[in-house]
């Protein structure tokens, strides 16, 4: 997950998996607003999920039969800095506590392909994976 600010209402952008409704891109676009949740069905936990933010677009994936598939991509105005970290609830306040394991067993070999979103996989989008590997992995800022 990753939110604007702390605040219950904050405007955010996440991944979801859950034993029985599936995986699910789930965003609130605004401080306040009501959360979008864009869902596939048929898929359970465990599941490898990924959550990429550009700017303000973020774009949700998950891990099936070996390849990273693109759940759904949004737009959401956020300030840096912003708050990442792991989500976890029950959705029900009178039972029990949900419980959950985070790993990394997942395949390290991700290239979204169409990064650009223009509908067509070309240099373009993996000069930009490129790119973005050298300013963060090898000249990261200080």
């Amino acid at each position: 997950m990753i939110r604007d600010t702390l605040d219950p209402n904050s405007a955010h952008a996440m991944m979801v998996v859950t034993p029985s409704q599936g995986v699910a891109f789930q965003s609130r676009l605004t401080a306040g607003a009501s959360s979008n949740n864009y869902q596939t069905t048929g898929l359970a936990a465990p599941m490898c999920l990924r959550l990429i933010r550009q700017g303000d677009t973020f774009t949700g994936y998950y891990y099936n039969n070996g390849e990273w598939i693109e759940q759904y991509r949004q737009t959401v105005v956020m300030t840096d800095p912003v708050y990442i970290g792991m989500a976890l609830t029950a959705h029900d306040d009178s039972g029990p506590l949900a419980t959950a394991q985070f790993d990394r067993v997942c395949s390290n070999t991700f290239l979204p392909t169409d990064t650009y979103g223009d509908f067509i996989i070309n240099l373009k989008d993996y000069a930009l994976i490129a790119d973005k590997y050298l300013e963060e992995i090898l000249w990261p800022a200080p």
